[in-house]
């Protein structure tokens, strides 16, 4: 009986993992050639930033942020 119930149980994973394999092999590995900055005049969309206003503020801000906690690490711990 558990022999049966193996059989059964074990066919259709067979079925899944090799469906689950197939699927893999028909994926292609995309581009990536991605750049850190991009400038006005290339025409690509592979990048992470913009030389925009945008770009530049929330640069500024999260600096200023990460300066403000690392100020306040310090003064806690010299003061307490």
């Amino acid at each position: 009986m558990l022999n049966c119930l193996q059989a059964l149980l074990t066919k259709p994973l067979k079925y899944l993992a090799a469906a689950i394999i197939r699927n893999f092999k028909k994926m292609k590995q995309g581009e990536e050639k991605t750049q850190f900055v991009k400038e006005e005049e290339e025409k690509t969309r592979h990048y992470i930033f913009q030389k925009n206003s945008k770009t530049k503020l929330g640069f500024y801000f999260t600096l200023a942020v990460l300066v403000l906690l690392i100020i306040g690490v310090a003064v806690s711990g010299i003061l307490f």
